[in-house]
């Protein structure tokens, strides 16, 4: 490690404050440079009133149109950063890890360049999902995919486990489209799963 300055990234989980650790909150506070991509307004807030030169990284999503360079775009600001900052935080939504690929990009090549990473979880909306339906993912195992790559590759699913499928609703998406018309897509979805499920079986969206 030959390199003073540092990354940390903070997963603030899905719910105002209250599943911000102290761990994170104390990395948040004391950070020289606060990023942050948060969908609930009043994170925002509170993140501004914490640390007034907090940046945001929005403006991805309206410089570039496929969702591949507005990640690339996410990944570099934060590598800028880092490089200009001694201690710099990153404030995701939900787990940091989880559908989280700019900033865990950028945690990697920080890591490789010799800067010290630091990644604390948060809740997810999986971990979410497994309360709230009362389910043991270790009772009869759980398949995780992301909807466009079960189809793309046409992943096999085990109908004696859990499945769980992420982005249902922006399958075969490349472009940045708040109002995408999903129906089509869910269509492909629904024609894949009935070769594993009967059309009477459930599912919780």
């Amino acid at each position: 490690m030959n390199k003073m300055n540092s990354l940390t990234i903070v997963g603030c989980g899905i719910k105002f404050l209250s599943h911000l650790t102290i761990e994170a909150k104390a990395f948040i506070e004391s950070a020289d440079a606060l990023l942050y991509l948060v969908n609930e307004p009043a994170m925002r807030q509170w993140l501004l009133t914490i640390q007034p030169s907090a940046i945001s990284l929005d403006s991805a999503y309206t410089q570039h149109t496929l969702r591949q360079n507005i990640y690339k775009a996410i990944t570099q600001n934060i590598l800028n950063s880092l490089v200009k900052q001694k201690h710099i935080c990153v404030v995701l939504e939900g787990h940091p890890t989880v559908f989280a690929q700019p900033a865990l990009a950028a945690a990697k090549q920080a890591k490789q360049m010799g800067y010290h990473v630091t990644i604390l979880p948060g809740i997810s909306a999986e971990d979410y999902l497994f309360a709230e339906l009362q389910i043991d993912p270790g009772s009869v195992g759980c398949q995780s995919y992301e909807a466009t790559d079960l189809l793309i590759h046409r992943r096999a699913l085990d109908g004696c486990s859990h499945v769980i499928l992420w982005q249902v609703g922006v399958i075969g998406l490349l472009e940045h489209q708040p109002f995408h018309k999903h129906q089509k897509g869910t269509q492909i979805l629904v024609d894949y799963l009935s070769k594993f499920y009967s059309r009477e079986h459930k599912v919780t969206l």
